[in-house]
């Protein structure tokens, strides 16, 4: 009987490891990152357009992708917005959540607190077949150049993304499973050595 009780606690951590390699590959954030975080630079005065679907981006004027951004102006194409502040966009901090929450909006020239330290964060949401989902931007300003770093986007509509976060960690039931499982290989490894020690 404890030879069973071994062996059904083996096979359920082997499982629990399985399961939570699983849950790490289902992620649905995806997540651009341009040129190792250094960026891409818009034209002086000039704008960067950039595409959260197929992660594109570009200096060409192209109201397909998503949004378009310069020091001046923000636009979002296709009923996609920024965070905002009252009339002004909103820059948020690394790990601040982008949800219903927040205010948005589809601006034209605007005003934002964008800086030229590369951590700056704008959120976003975007219309998608009649969903909503949320990402962010990576943004930096240095005198009348933009630099667009990175980006991403939760695929999976209406769940919130931290400005910032590039994966969805594992549920807390793999965890679980997976400490399960450990308990179980431990207890396996006592017995064992409590026979050889009898």
């Amino acid at each position: 009987m404890d030879n069973k009780i071994s062996k059904y606690s083996l096979l359920a951590g082997s499982v629990s490891l399985v399961g939570g390699l699983t849950q790490h590959v289902d992620a649905t954030i995806s997540h651009t990152d341009i040129n190792m975080g250094v960026g891409y630079n818009s034209p002086s005065n000039g704008y960067i357009h950039f595409d959260f679907d197929g992660g594109a981006y570009s200096t060409a004027y192209n109201t397909s992708m998503d949004f378009g951004i310069s020091v001046t102006t923000f636009v979002g194409f296709r009923g996609d917005q920024f965070t905002r502040s009252g009339s002004a966009v909103d820059v948020l901090i690394s790990g601040e959540t982008v949800n219903s929450g927040l205010s948005f909006a589809v601006f034209e020239s605007t005003t934002s607190t964008v800086t030229s330290s590369g951590n700056d964060y704008i959120g976003v949401s975007l219309s998608r077949s009649g969903n909503t989902h949320y990402g962010w931007a990576r943004i930096s300003k240095n005198g009348n150049v933009m630099t667009l770093h990175e980006f991403a986007w939760n695929q999976t509509a209406g769940e919130s993304i931290n400005a910032g976060q590039t994966v969805v960690p594992e549920p807390a039931e793999s965890v679980l499973m997976m400490a399960a499982g450990a308990a179980g290989l431990a207890a396996l490894r006592k017995r064992r050595q409590d026979k050889k020690s009898a």
